[in-house]
């Protein structure tokens, strides 16, 4: 049975409420993470609504930094995403 892969649009929010929830608990505003990574702070409240991802030397960054951004995600070739694959085998039954 092959992998769920989660859409892309499902995997940018996920990724975007990580980054909110650790900059929330590290007591940060978008600004201070924005500055940390030098992207605009528009860019950050992209991530975090969903609207886009990480690109470059900005998700860079975030793989050093914040390791948990992409922990069992599907953006992070050496990791499945465990709650994906869980959704997929309750829908099949297996």
């Amino acid at each position: 049975m092959p992998r769920y892969m989660p859409s892309p649009m499902l995997e940018k929010k996920v990724i975007g409420e990580r980054i909110q929830a650790i900059r929330l608990a590290r007591e940060l505003t978008q600004e201070d993470v924005a500055a940390k990574i030098g992207v605009g702070v528009n860019t950050v409240s992209r991530w975090e609504r969903g609207l886009c991802e990480p690109q470059g030397p900005a998700k860079k960054w975030l793989r050093a930094n914040w390791p948990e951004v992409y922990a069992d995600s599907a953006s992070d070739p050496d990791k499945t995403n465990e709650h994906a694959v869980e959704h997929a085998e309750s829908l099949t039954g297996t």
